[in-house]
């Protein structure tokens, strides 16, 4: 009868703790690590300033199944795109278009408002009627050398069209580059708090 070998104690191995996916630390655990985009238009007849709302794509909800977090829309980038325009008469015009957390309705906004996180200027002179601007598309990026933007915690962002002097009504286009953050609910009530 062979002897059975003597059992060996089971090796423990120390276990470093684990660390947060680049993914997870990014979206603050929503993982929506790719971006996605809306797309928003407003426009504004000679002389005055209009404004849209866009709903934001999140879900409210504090439940404890979700740690008590809500959804809220990080922004990554915005293009915006200003037409071609053709002089009425000889003047100097100005275009001027804002994205904001708050609805300025017909009251021009500025970047001074602090629920204003976009503005955008296109300004021209006019010699004679008939002159024109060729289309303009502009790029912003929001992110820092992380890839991380910036945070939107409101139901809403609006878009201002403010057109000065152009004598027709101007349309301006954008596309809204984001993704979904998961915030926690200090998190979500300081920014909310911050931006109307």
């Amino acid at each position: 009868m062979n002897p059975q070998p003597p059992s060996r104690a089971p090796r423990r191995r120390n276990r470093r703790p684990r660390q947060a996916s680049e993914s997870n630390i990014l979206t603050g655990g929503s993982l929506d690590y790719k971006p996605e985009y809306m797309t928003l238009a407003v426009s504004a007849a000679n002389n005055t300033s209009a404004s849209s709302a866009f709903a934001l794509p999140v879900l409210r909800n504090f439940s404890s199944g979700n740690g008590s977090r809500a959804q809220i829309v990080e922004v990554i980038k915005v293009l915006v795109e200003f037409p071609e325009i053709y002089a009425a008469a000889a003047a100097y015009s100005d275009l001027r278009f804002h994205l904001s957390t708050k609805n300025h309705g017909t009251t021009a906004t500025t970047l001074a408002d602090p629920d204003t996180f976009l503005s955008v200027g296109l300004q021209s002179y006019f010699a004679t009627s008939g002159n024109a601007i060729a289309q303009s598309h502009q790029s912003f990026d929001f992110t820092d050398g992380m890839g991380n933007g910036i945070l939107i915690a409101t139901d809403n962002i609006y878009a201002q069209l403010s057109n000065v002097a152009t004598g027709q009504t101007i349309s301006v286009s954008a596309k809204v580059i984001y993704r979904i953050y998961s915030a926690s609910v200090t998190e979500y009530i300081g920014i909310v708090q911050s931006q109307q």
